[in-house]
């Protein structure tokens, strides 16, 4: 008989959680398509300001749904409150799927915040009056269960499908909802409540599956001024709920966050801050300027959610994403409240200054959050948008726009990271690729001055050639655009749109690698300025770093063995072979002149030195080497000697070996070679989305611990805090092998790093 009773209530306690499934969708709903709306991919594009608008505006419903759920609980009655839940959960999906404006928008959360309000203030009473005390534990936990399922189900549908399609099928739950739940039957406690014993004796032996209910009844009759009682406490907490939504928040000079709770590696939480902006939208006339301090707010701004991706193409899939309203950071921290600061750790993501951003699909806190750190990560402008350079002082763009954003990014960590428990006097700025090289550049620049206190650079430095813009790009833009007036070509591009800003983009990019005359120097990316008070930098990288006149702090610099399998992957499905010009293999830091005899020369040289054995043409080693050494390891070793002759502090060396299914660059561009790629490093610091699950003690589990064990050591205390690691010396690079072991080192790939001195010897500059 129990089985009968116990079936009966779990029917009733299903159909009821089903008004909470719907809820747990139009809670999660601005997970999954709040981006979609930043970005335009939807027919509408909203801004920042307007999705915070949207995300809040369930809240506000929520509070009046507990209202309601208050002054009705005990007027009509459990059942009859629950099922007025039918109306604002249909009409929210009804109206989602026809909504066009932001009004509308934030009318439909408005109605699913009210169906949660009167759900989460009823159906926790109505299944502890129906169920009996053996079971009502394990049957309350189904609203949890379902309210999580709602979740769930938004965030698999919604990478499917559009708005309106997921709309009109979680329209389809409320109509489930009111089918099932209506035959039910109402509370026994409400029926006593309002005088109906004899209906209350006649539930309770329905509900129980028995006429035996005497004793039950009775005691049913007793608790009623207890269950009362018990009904304002809850919509106490229900309303408190309704307000905080159980989320933190933090107060930060522009105005009040709303974040998340997440979870590490280790099922521990931590705290997720996401699209907090950090400098005015540019936008309109601020298109290529510096960016600009920014606005305050009004209200709690939803940042549970990542914010919009610059203006780019995927690094990827190569499709076109994101918008101008991009500048924005995020914030993972263990704690909020503390009286102990926290190491501040602030990432800068790579692309080769054209691609990238700062989201969890390649930059995942969750290994870092291992550790007592702050992380951030930002985006920043990319392309023509970030590094337009025009030699017109007047018209206020000198280039580094994308530069001097970093530096804004680094001036609002300084001012709101306490907040989040992070130390502003503890920062550690780390990136890789065009992101190492931007952390070297700041390292150099006088505008990020007390910014930060220590700096690791993961394969690449501001010595690099892809760490270099051209210096005649204004002459091809004159060219497409007709007129050589710079006052006009800027007016031009600032009122282009963005999608033909990109075309043009694209075409001068196509036009400077036709030319194939540059060095190895990037159409679009980090420039000399004219020396002024607001340049970034001003003068060359090696000159600054001979003056010791930089950033004085303790640093990191590495590579992986074989960088250049980058080149391999961007080169595809061309296969990888001797270079067929191997002039264009000459940097341009050797200031030769392509076609003169001291060219030929040079190429011959490099040519017979990663060429010179027979049959070797079509080795893939021989062109693994020849990339690695030339895009990175020359330029990266000779930083390393510079800094170590001028720092007055302690400057790390490592090399990356370890290969594991944790290489996400080898494994997305399937080469099987041995080696490790460029960009092989980011798989052991950041879970991605193709990270696999790490198997205690496997090889991944104890690389990521290992490695996120020395970069935080570094950011704790300016030191990897490992025996073997030593720092350099000028004439002794001591440096550290990451490998399935520790193994320390010294002068790495000597006989390649000497032939590149040689062809050095007679530039002045690169002397110690």
């Amino acid at each position: 008989m129990k089985r009968v009773f116990f079936s009966y209530q779990f029917l009733a306690t299903v159909t009821s959680s089903l008004a909470v499934l719907s809820s747990g969708i139009h809670e999660a709903w601005t997970s999954v398509y709040i981006p979609v709306l930043l970005n335009g991919t939807n027919t509408l594009k909203i801004t920042s300001v307007e999705g915070s608008w949207i995300t809040m505006s369930m809240s506000f419903g929520g509070l009046i749904g507990c209202v309601v759920s208050c002054l009705l609980i005990n007027k009509i009655g459990r059942k009859k409150t629950i099922l007025l839940t039918f109306c604002p959960n249909f009409l929210s999906s009804v109206v989602l799927a026809f909504a066009n404006s932001v009004p509308v928008f934030c009318t439909a959360r408005v109605l699913s915040g009210v169906a949660f309000g009167i759900a989460i203030g009823v159906i926790p009473h109505y299944i502890g009056e129906i169920a009996d005390p053996e079971i009502r534990g394990s049957l309350g936990t189904l609203v949890t269960i379902f309210s999580l399922s709602g979740f769930l189900f938004i965030n698999i549908v919604g990478s499917y499908v559009t708005i309106q399609t997921s709309s009109w099928i979680s329209a389809t739950i409320p109509v489930l909802f009111l089918l099932t739940f209506i035959w039910m039957p109402e509370s026994p406690y409400y029926l006593v409540m309002i005088g109906e014993c004899d209906q209350a004796e006649q539930t309770l032996a329905k509900l129980k599956g028995t006429r035996d209910v005497f004793d039950e009844f009775q005691n049913l009759k007793d608790v009623m001024p207890v269950s009362v009682i018990t009904i304002a406490l809850t919509f106490g907490l229900n309303v408190w709920h309704s307000f905080i939504m159980s989320d933190p928040t933090v107060t930060i000079q522009q105005g009040q966050l709303r974040g998340k709770i997440s979870t590490n590696i280790d099922n521990k939480n931590f705290y997720s801050f996401q699209g907090i902006p950090y400098a005015k939208p540019p936008t309109g006339p601020l298109r290529f300027k510096d960016p600009q301090a920014p606005e305050p707010w009004t209200g709690v701004k939803d940042a549970t959610t990542e914010g919009s991706v610059c203006y780019a193409k995927h690094m990827l899939f190569n499709n076109i994403i994101g918008s101008e309203d991009c500048l924005h950071l995020n914030v993972y921290t263990p704690e909020l409240a503390s009286k102990n600061l926290r190491p501040v750790m602030v990432w800068i993501h790579g692309g080769a200054f054209k691609s990238g951003s700062s989201n969890t699909d390649v930059y995942g806190p969750e290994y870092l959050l291992t550790q007592d750190v702050v992380v951030v990560t930002f985006n920043y402008r990319l392309g023509i948008f970030g590094f337009l350079k025009l030699d017109d002082a007047t018209l206020g763009v000198p280039g580094n726009a994308g530069m001097k954003d970093m530096v804004m990014a680094l001036k609002w960590v300084r001012k709101n990271i306490s907040k989040f428990g992070g130390d502003p006097n503890n920062v550690t700025i780390f990136g890789e690729s065009a992101g190492a090289a931007s952390v070297h550049y700041l390292v150099l620049s006088p505008l990020a001055k007390g910014l930060f206190h220590r700096a690791i650079a993961q394969s690449g430095t501001a010595l690099n050639s892809f760490a270099r813009g051209r210096s005649d790009m204004v002459s091809h833009i004159s060219a497409e655009l007709n007129t050589k007036n710079e006052r006009e070509i800027l007016e031009k591009l600032v009122q282009m749109p963005a999608e033909q800003l990109f075309e043009l983009y694209e075409k001068l990019v196509t036009v400077c690698e036709g030319l194939n005359n540059a060095g190895g120097k990037l159409p679009f990316a980090p420039v000399i300025e004219k020396a002024s008070q607001n340049a970034f930098i001003a003068e060359e990288p090696l000159k600054i770093i001979k003056s010791g006149n930089y950033n004085q702090v303790p640093l990191i610099f590495g590579f992986t063995t074989r960088e250049g399998m980058l080149i391999e992957q961007m080169i595809k499905p061309r296969k990888p072979t001797m270079p067929r010009d191997f002039e264009a293999a000459i940097p341009y830091t050797l200031e030769v002149e392509r076609g003169s005899e001291n060219s030929k020369q040079i190429a011959q040289k490099i040519k017979d030195f990663y060429y010179g054995e027979p049959g070797s043409e079509d080795k893939l080693e021989n062109f693994y080497i020849i990339h690695t050494d030339n895009y990175f390891l020359r330029d990266i070793i000779f930083a390393v000697k510079h800094h170590a002759a001028t720092s007055k502090f302690p400057v790390y060396l490592y090399q990356m070996s370890v290969d594991s299914s944790l290489n996400v660059m080898k494994r997305l561009s399937n080469i099987t070679a041995p080696g490790v790629a460029h960009g092989d490093d980011i798989g052991y610091l950041f879970k991605t989305k193709v990270s696999p699950a790490l198997n205690p003690g496997s090889l991944e589990e104890v690389s990521v611990r290992r490695f996120v064990r020395l970069w935080t050591n570094f950011a704790r205390n300016g030191n990897p805090d490992e025996p073997q690691w030593k720092p350099v010396k000028t004439n002794e690079l001591n440096y550290i092998d990451i490998g399935e072991k520790l193994s320390a080192k010294v002068n790495p790939e000597p006989e390649r790093m000497k032939f590149w001195e040689e062809l050095y010897k007679n530039k002045p500059l690169y002397s110690i």
